[in-house]
């Protein structure tokens, strides 16, 4: 798997020599990039920040008394994946980690799944809203497309099992506060809000908020799933006109037509509320935030929420 890193290079030469500088030089370089015949090495890094399934990397290296004689290294740097119950979910890498592309979709072993929110169980399938109602998707490529709606009561109970594999773990308020630049305090106070912080990773000047637009523009791939709230399937849907026939404000086309509401849980508790709570990341998609306004705020742990995994630090 590729995370950025660093590649000795082994050099054979009888004089002068030099390699040709990058051309994508925010994704690798070389140190040096000339020596002469004592120089016997050199040290390919490569940045955490490549995009896409391949990527080809080739590095060439000439004589400098003959630029005629050249001798090229290539190789191919593949994006990077999570394992999880058979499958591979892809990654990719913003605000300096690793997150998962998809919402997760993986059943731990003995944990229920339903289709009705009235139903006591572990997790929910996905939906849709057509004519103001859930309509339910079942079918496994819809499964994997939005991902399983997980209750927060089941993910978060003590001796749980982990549903990030080993090396991933449920992303902390912090890590989408990184994201998106505004979250909410705790209920007692003991956590500060974040407000309005626009050197997030996904801030929007123009906006004056971090967007499902700046998400989808990351790579990141934003689902509006929606969830389960207590009992049932959260059924508002983003209307076209956000405002008024009088001053009209029209919403992203992207978001139109789906849930207008979605939590993604963090795995941080709420500390000081009445009822158990988890931080969780909340779409906002209003007026005066037609773009889709990202931010850190709280779920019941009796909700049904996506989830996606994040990659533990690596210390090198």
């Amino acid at each position: 798997m590729f995370e950025g890193g660093i590649i000795p290079l082994s050099i054979t030469a009888t004089g002068a020599w030099e390699i040709l500088p990058p051309a994508d030089d925010d994704l690798w370089t070389v140190e040096p990039l000339k020596g002469d015949a004592s120089v016997t090495g050199a040290t390919l890094i490569l940045f955490p920040n490549i995009t896409g399934d391949v990527y080809p990397l080739s590095i060439t290296i000439k004589a400098v008394d003959n630029p005629e004689s050249t001798c090229t290294w290539s190789a191919e740097i593949r994006k990077p994946g999570m394992e999880l119950g058979g499958e591979t979910y892809s990654l990719v890498y913003a605000s300096g980690k690793w997150w998962t592309e998809n919402n997760i979709h993986y059943v731990p072993s003995n944990w229920k799944v339903s289709n009705d929110p009235e139903v006591a169980a572990d997790a929910y399938y996905p939906y849709t809203i057509k004519d103001g109602s859930a309509v339910v998707l079942e079918a496994a490529e819809d499964v994997k497309a939005y991902g399983l709606l997980y209750k927060g009561s089941s993910l978060f109970a003590e001796n749980a099992p982990a549903l990030c594999p080993e090396g991933y773990h449920i992303p902390t308020r912090l890590e989408y506060a990184d994201l998106v630049g505004n979250a909410i305090a705790s209920s007692d106070k003991t956590v500060e809000a974040i407000k309005d912080d626009s050197d997030a990773y996904l801030w929007d000047d123009e906006a004056g908020y971090a967007s499902i637009i700046n998400w989808n523009d990351a790579g990141l791939n934003f689902i509006q799933s929606g969830f389960v709230n207590g009992t049932k399937y959260q059924t508002t849907v983003v209307k076209e006109n956000l405002g008024t026939d009088a001053d009209p404000v029209y919403a992203e086309p992207i978001l139109v037509g789906k849930p207008n509401m979605t939590y993604v849980w963090s795995s941080d508790i709420n500390p000081g509320a009445t009822n158990p709570q988890h931080f969780a990341l909340m779409t906002t998609i209003v007026k005066a935030s037609p773009k889709g306004k990202l931010s850190v705020a709280y779920s019941n742990d009796s909700n049904a929420c996506s989830v996606r995994c994040i990659k533990d630090a690596i210390v090198y």
